[in-house]
Parts: C-alpha cells; sequence; structure tokens
C-alpha cells in the first residue's frame, strides 16, 4: 500500500475484536510481551474460542491481571509458557491451571522467539499512532525483530498505554496485519513501603554509590529504599531492566539526569516499566525515556559500556558458598530468571561497577511463628540457582556487606555468617565446619 497514507493504512487494518481473534488456528504458536504490554482484552476475546481451538501456544510474562485463559477451564486449548510468574499465575497455578514456567535470560527471549520457540503469531497492545505514523508499544514492548520472524502481526490500540519512544520497538501501521481498538485499564502496582531492614540494607548500598553511577534497580521495598537514599546523590544515570517508581522520583528530584552516562547520554534506557497510574503519565511522551527490547538493554556487554555501572537485585536464599536463589521457594516457581545475572554480569564487567544482591537475613515463618535464616548451608531441595557464585560480587543484609568475588570457599562461608541474623551465626559456623567449608 505505498500511496496510502498511515491513516488510511490503519483504517485499512483496522478490524472487531472478534474477527481478530478469528485469525488465530489450531496449533498456533502466539507470543507477547510483558506486564501491560499483553493484550488482555483481545486475549480475553480469543479465550471464547476455546471450543473450537487446540493446542494454541502462547509465550509471555508475569501478567499485570488477571485474563480468561489463566483459569484451569482453558488448559486443553491453550498451552500457556511464561518465563516470569506473576501473583496472577501463581493464584492460577494454585486453582489447577497449567501454566509451564520457562526458564530463561531476558536477554535470550528474541532469539528463542525468533528460533527454537519461533513464534507465528505476535499479539501486543500498542499505543494509536503519532503524527508520523508510528505504533508505540508503550511501556512494555517487544523486539520488531519478532515481528519480522512471525506470519502475522495483531495490535490492540489501547490508548490508556503511555506514549513512550524506543528503538527496535517501534513499527508503522503497515508492519501490523491486524489492528484492534479497546480501551482497557492499566493496573497499578501497590506501592511497598520497605521494612526497617530493607532500610538498614539500603544506606548500606547507597553509601557505596557514588555520583555519576548509572544504576538498576528493582521493585517492591529494597528498590524504593535504595532510590530514597539516592535523592541527593548527583548526576546519576539509568540504565535498566525494568523502569520503576522510584526511579520516577529520582528523575523529578534530578538526583537522575544521564549526563555523565558513557553509553546513551541523556536517556534513561530501561525494557520494562511496571508501576502506577502517576508512573505512566510520568512516562508518556517523556523525551528522557527510550525503550529498548531485551536483547539489547540486558545484554551484559551493553550493559559494561556504562562506566560505573550499579546493580541493585533481590533474593529469597543464599547458601554459604554464595549460591543465590531469587525465584522458586524449594521446587515452587516463584518468579522467575529474569535479567538478574545479566545485570551481575553487565556491572562486574562494568569500569568502576559494582553489582549487589540484597535481603534481610531471616524472615518469620507464617505458619510457626518462629524467625528463619534466609542463609544457609545449602539451598532448600529443588531450589534454583539464579546468580552462580562465582558471579556474585556483594551481598547485603541489614547486618553488613559481604564481598565475596573470587573469594575462596572457606573465606565466603565466613563473611556470610557474618552478615546473618546473630541468632544463626553460631549454628551456621558448626554446620559449616562440620561440612569442611570452615577447616
Amino acid at each position: 500500500m505505498p500511496n496510502m497514507s498511515w491513516k488510511e493504512q490503519y483504517a485499512d487494518k483496522l478490524v472487531s475484536m472478534e474477527t481478530a481473534a478469528g485469525k488465530i488456528s489450531s496449533g498456533d504458536v502466539l507470543v507477547s510481551s510483558i506486564g501491560i504490554g499483553l493484550p488482555y482484552l483481545f486475549l480475553d476475546e480469543l479465550a471464547k474460542r476455546k471450543d473450537e481451538l487446540e493446542g494454541v501456544r502462547f509465550y509471555f510474562g508475569a501478567a499485570s491481571k488477571p485474563f480468561a485463559m489463566l483459569d484451569k477451564e482453558y488448559n486443553r486449548s491453550f498451552q500457556l509458557y511464561d518465563y516470569f510468574i506473576s501473583a496472577s499465575e501463581r493464584n492460577s497455578i494454585k486453582d489447577g491451571s497449567h501454566i509451564v514456567y520457562q526458564p530463561i535470560h531476558l536477554s535470550d527471549t528474541t532469539k528463542d522467539r525468533t528460533g527454537r520457540h519461533r513464534a507465528n503469531v505476535v499479539v501486543m497492545a500498542g499505543c494509536a499512532p503519532d503524527e508520523n505514523g508510528m505504533i508505540s508499544l508503550g511501556a512494555c514492548p517487544i523486539d520488531d525483530r519478532v515481528l519480522d520472524s512471525s506470519d502475522l502481526v495483531i495490535v490492540q490500540i489501547n490508548e490508556n498505554l503511555p506514549y513512550v519512544r524506543g528503538k527496535e520497538c517501534m513499527f508503522p501501521a503497515d508492519r501490523v496485519d491486524y489492528l484492534v481498538e479497546g480501551l482497557d485499564e492499566l493496573p497499578s502496582v501497590r506501592n511497598v513501603e520497605p521494612s526497617p531492614e530493607e532500610a538498614k540494607i539500603a544506606a548500606l548500598i547507597a553509601e557505596r554509590i557514588p555520583d555519576g553511577a548509572c544504576i538498576q534497580l528493582g521493585t517492591g521495598g529494597l528498590g524504593k529504599a535504595v532510590g530514597g537514599f539516592l535523592k541527593n546523590h548527583k548526576d546519576l544515570g539509568i540504565h535498566t531492566e525494568m523502569f520503576v517508581e522510584t526511579m520516577v522520583d529520582l528523575m523529578e528530584c534530578g538526583a537522575v539526569n544521564n549526563s555523565r552516562k558513557t553509553l546513551c547520554p541523556g536517556l534513561t534506557e530501561y525494557g520494562f516499566a511496571n508501576g502506577s497510574a502517576r508512573m505512566y503519565r510520568f512516562m508518556d511522551r517523556n523525551p528522557m525515556l527510550e525503550s529498548r527490547p531485551f536483547r539489547w538493554v540486558n545484554d551484559p556487554k551493553i550493559i559494561c559500556l556504562n562506566d560505573n555501572m550499579v546493580s541493585v537485585n533481590g533474593a529469597l536464599q543464599i547458601d554459604l558458598t554464595g549460591q543465590v536463589c531469587a525465584e522458586s521457594i524449594g521446587q515452587r516457581q516463584f518468579s522467575g530468571t529474569g535479567g538478574q545475572m545479566d545485570f551481575v554480569r553487565g556491572a562486574r564487567w562494568s569500569k568502576g561497577g559494582m553489582s549487589f544482591i540484597a535481603m534481610p537475613a531471616s524472615r518469620i515463618d507464617k505458619k510457626t511463628g518462629e524467625r528463619v535464616s534466609k542463609i544457609s548451608l545449602t539451598l532448600p531441595a529443588g531450589s534454583a540457582v539464579t546468580t552462580l557464585r562465582s558471579d556474585i560480587q556483594y551481598f547485603v543484609t541489614e547486618y553488613g556487606v559481604a564481598e565475596l568475588e573470587n573469594e575462596p570457599l572457606d573465606e565466603r562461608a565466613k563473611r556470610l555468617i557474618a552478615v546473618a541474623h546473630p541468632d544463626f551465626r553460631d549454628e551456621l559456623t558448626f554446620q559449616a565446619k562440620k561440612a569442611g567449608l570452615i577447616l
């Protein structure tokens, strides 16, 4: 359609939700993005065809809210493959839904979706075209290389999505086969206040971060606490997998201006966003923000091009050799591999960079009310190792910072015991000696 304007192309491709859902066939492999990038209204329309379809595979990550296919009654028709389990999926799995977890580094998702698990159908949520006819996929885009390798592209236009300029994740209407319009409310993430332990951990990390550093933070209380301690820093930059609420605060107060970034100065680079309505308003048409595919933003070889790169990530448990579990509780998958290893390595390889893994040293068991150490001789049976002991650099609890990079096993054990909860240090020392970790 070379002679058609983008508005004419848009109108030509616009169909009803029912018509677009009717283009999916049994055996198709669908792919979407993550969070609010999923086209929830379209997916619910497609779910209505459960008695007509079978063997439809759907690859996605971390649903921001429930959608029909997550229910167990759709197990026969739709096979769901999830690379990061969220609360919606955990609840559905508990109720009997067959959602299969896919262990994968976020930096590898494009390669997987265009290769080993190639999708023939892309389904995404996107913004209305801009004045140049370009469709932004908003806060949670997908790599446009996935479009190139697919046979069919369906985009649900949702005008509630924030319009964010992106590289390799924006495209004109003529790259879409079918457009559907559906105004869908964006779920807002609850603002979690840091615990006293997380506040202490954040203070220990923040005091090591220099002015001019480029940061990556996670979500939750720890990320918010670290951000709070950085508000008086100067000339910080952001290169992050996930853009989170506390980064809005840092940009608004001027602590982040991206002026000293060695890669993409002046811009906050991110892969996806997860936050509140206030955050999405901040993102909308903000010239300081640029979205990028995980293939680029999560590539350790790209990350390390930022001097003084600092990554801060959480964990669920660590053993005395430094193996970090950040995604499962025993054999039960809780979240996902995500981009932790991508940023651990990227920050470590950066000139002047630092990688922090952090968590409170203990927790209170909900069933027994007893305190349990999150630092143990070995990880519980079946636990996933998210960050290898050979990759960990700094490990932080409310009791201090353990420097573990390249340390031998005996020294690692001693340093980890030193930052464990005091109630467990003697027992951990006994166990470590009995196991031969400490001679």
